[in-house]
């Protein structure tokens, strides 16, 4: 893991296979033009990757930060948190997840070649005060605990179930 004020230079290609790479503030690596094959990249706060060339990542996960995808980019998932990202002619993604304020601009459909999940944080209020919902918690927790359904959980119902619960 790189953070702070780390910084590595590549000398050549860095292919580490299916393990992480996790960058932490500042730019932090510095490719060269080299090429980049991981299996998951993690990239936080203000870290990055300058000067590189293709990359070929299993997963991204940027948080608090901006990472653009260009040319000779191949990433199988993209999750953002809190960040933005272009991604460029040539650049292709698999699956996409934005959530918490991220934002994604592409300039063809084509760059993404699965799915698109967006997401937001959901806050519900489960007592009118702070003592009821303290008290519901505890109950959940219990719940959950003992492999129960807990208050706040639910069951899938299909269509046809519906349909016929309506009939």
């Amino acid at each position: 893991m790189l953070s702070g004020t780390n910084s590595l230079i590549l000398g050549a290609a860095l292919n580490i296979g299916t393990n992480t790479i996790a960058i932490n503030g500042g730019i932090a690596l510095n490719a060269q033009g080299n090429a980049i094959t991981a299996g998951v990249l993690n990239v936080s706060s203000t870290g990055g990757i300058a000067n590189r060339g293709a990359l070929t990542i299993g997963t991204i996960n940027l948080t608090l930060t901006t990472f653009n995808l260009l040319s000779g980019n191949t990433v199988t998932n993209l999750n953002l948190t809190s960040s933005t990202s272009t991604f460029r002619a040539g650049a292709t993604v698999g699956s996409v997840s934005l959530d918490s304020n991220s934002s994604l601009s592409t300039a063809a459909t084509a760059h993404v070649t699965a799915s698109v999940s967006v997401s937001k944080p959901v806050r519900k209020s489960v007592g009118a005060n702070k003592s009821e919902a303290e008290r519901i918690a505890a109950q959940v927790n219990a719940q959950l605990s003992q492999g129960t359904p807990s208050l706040l959980s639910f069951t899938p119902v299909g269509v046809p179930e519906l349909q016929r619960a309506s009939s």
